[in-house]
């Protein structure tokens, strides 16, 4: 049944990106790499884990050919590395803990497996633009697991990462823009939300790009009621292309 909602969860949230972003340059630093998944398949007494997450498997021969310091790369890797095996502990590290307690339990009726699950979706890698975004999924006892959705988003050709301020224009006001562009979204379907007024657009505000535009997204009870979810609003690059850069 909790592989199931974690399923159903992923089916759900929608990864696409609709605004082109710019280039500054004509080599596709994209080119540099490509993405391999990887997997961390483990089923145990207390803890069962089934993560996959990216790498990029870069080409040297392209990177030397392009004179690019492949570091930003593998800097891009160790981020993504440091992420998800954060996550794989602490779940791990909670089960171990269950596991002693467990065992100096006298009534064993109750038997719960701590479980991770991830899936990743490249969902922009063109343009010198990287945008990878992770969903985790853990249970760790009681009525339901816990979903969450980082985004891993990069200027390849600065060699930064992207924060949402970066894809907007310096006379914008995107903050303002966007809790606009929200909160008349709320309005359509208010009773799904807990208010419009409840949310803010932060520095640190949680977004990815895809084809169609870039999705800007809200954790599970940050606006919202967990039937919710994650809660993703997209705003497509056909519409606000004016305040883009």
């Amino acid at each position: 049944m909790k592989i199931l909602l974690f399923i159903i969860i992923l089916s759900i949230t929608n990864y696409s990106y609709s605004i082109e972003p710019k280039s500054n340059t004509s080599n596709n630093l994209n080119n540099l790499f490509y993405i391999e998944e990887k997997i961390i398949d483990e089923d145990k007494d207390f803890f069962k884990s089934y993560i996959k997450y990216p790498f990029l498997n870069i080409d040297k021969e392209i990177v030397i050919k392009e004179n690019y310091d492949s570091k930003f790369l593998e800097d891009i890797n160790n981020d993504i590395f440091n992420y998800i095996y954060s996550f794989y502990n602490e779940i791990l590290s909670m089960s171990n803990q269950y596991k002693i307690d467990y065992k100096n339990q006298k009534d064993k009726t109750i038997k719960y497996k701590f479980e991770a699950y991830s899936k990743f979706n490249t969902t922009y890698n063109k343009n010198n633009i990287l945008s990878i975004p992770i969903l985790t999924y853990s249970f760790t006892d009681g009525a339901h697991g816990n979903s969450y959705l980082k985004s891993f988003n990069y200027d390849l050709y600065n060699k930064k990462e992207l924060k949402l301020c970066d894809l907007f224009k310096d006379n914008i006001d995107y903050k303002k823009l966007i809790q606009k562009f929200i909160k008349d979204e709320i309005r359509k379907n208010p009773s799904n939300y807990f208010s419009e007024k409840d949310f803010k657009i932060t520095d640190k505000q949680g977004f990815y790009i895809d084809e169609e535009g870039i999705s800007v997204y809200f954790q599970t009870y940050d606006i919202a009621p967990y039937y919710m979810g994650i809660v993703e609003f997209k705003l497509l690059f056909d519409e606000f292309d004016y305040a883009l850069k």
